[in-house]
């Protein structure tokens, strides 16, 4: 680690998987499999050191991932979240095919830590990268693609412990519990991207009322601003359109809690018909949440806002009602099991 941190940390920066720090990371992790491999390999019976080879397994997998993290960190850090999601993939697999619970809460922990790399990749995709820098388009970048590659994953976990539900009783727990995981996941994926879309309609303006104020020479001696600070700047601020400005935060409030609204009545659905009790929960807690939303958020914007909000808000209600006047029955059967 040492050697490699030097070699990383060099004036001349290495070509990432083509240095001698990427060799030395990759002998490392290949002797961890080396000694997994002599464990079980020389082992006197199957009971015989299965703690120390599935120890050498998880730190070989977690190796694997830093290695991998380390050199994409040269260039391409905003992939770094792929390694931990497969590495944890693999650790939970592991886990259930030996029979080891701490090896598969290691696997959890493995793709917790990808799922952190994956929301700050985001938030570094998504950040104002001020005048020099283009924005990625909405609904069409990198931070869209690396959440949507962490909702296959959890989903891919739950398809573990249903592969494995023979030697596991409790797996539909676990199971269910990725599954209500990967939509709150998918609910952050479009919201991040709704509000993504229109921030960017807010950056423009502000961009515009910059580069305004620097063609009349309006800054502190004249000098161009930090591209970094264009929604700081007091100047530009003088300038900006605050109408529009207000107008595109109420219609990007109204469009998440629209998108809140349907998604609640979908997961309600797939509750019913799926007979799946965490999703027609999750699927109710978000319904009341987007009540709670239009009368504590929305209801403060522009009046047209709030009519919108406010029909498809009943309308989707009136929809949710339906619903369990229809499945009634199953709602019954439920209380009486």
């Amino acid at each position: 680690g040492y050697d490699v941190g030097n070699i990383h940390n060099a004036l001349t920066v290495p070509t990432p998987f083509w240095n001698s720090g990427f060799f030395l990371m990759g002998v490392a992790t290949l002797a961890l499999y080396v000694f997994a491999y002599l464990y079980h390999r020389f082992r006197d019976s199957d009971k015989e050191a299965p703690h120390a080879m599935l120890l050498s397994l998880v730190l070989a997998s977690i190796a694997t991932a830093v290695t991998f993290t380390v050199e994409l960190d040269n260039g391409f850090d905003n992939y770094t979240t792929l390694p931990w999601l497969f590495e944890g993939l693999l650790v939970l697999y592991i886990g259930l095919r030996s029979g080891s619970k701490t090896t598969q809460v290691v696997g959890w922990i493995v793709a917790a830590i990808g799922l952190c790399a994956m929301g700050n990749a985001v938030g570094d995709i998504h950040g104002d990268h001020g005048l020099l820098v283009a924005d990625a388009p909405a609904f069409w970048n990198l931070g869209m693609l690396l959440m949507l590659l962490s909702v296959v994953a959890t989903y891919a976990f739950a398809y573990l412990y249903r592969s494995y539900k023979d030697t596991l009783p409790d797996w539909k727990k676990y199971a269910a519990a990725l599954v209500i995981i990967a939509n709150v996941l998918t609910i952050s994926c479009v919201t991040w991207e709704i509000g993504y879309s229109y921030d960017l309609q807010t950056r423009a303006l502000y961009r515009a009322a910059t580069a305004e104020a620097a063609a009349s020479n309006n800054y502190y001696g004249g000098a161009y601003p930090n591209p970094y600070e264009i929604n700081r700047r007091p100047e530009a601020q003088q300038t900006v359109d605050y109408s529009k400005i207000r107008s595109i935060g109420s219609s990007k409030e109204t469009a998440i809690t629209l998108f809140w609204a349907f998604y609640s009545i979908l997961l309600l659905v797939i509750g019913f018909a799926k007979r799946m009790r965490g999703i027609r929960l999750l699927g109710l807690g978000l319904f009341f949440i987007t009540a709670m939303r239009v009368f504590l958020i929305v209801w403060q914007l522009g009046a047209l806002s709030r009519i919108i909000s406010s029909i498809a808000f009943g309308i989707i209600a009136l929809a949710g009602s339906f619903l369990y006047a229809k499945y009634k029955h199953r709602l019954k059967e439920i209380i009486y099991d």
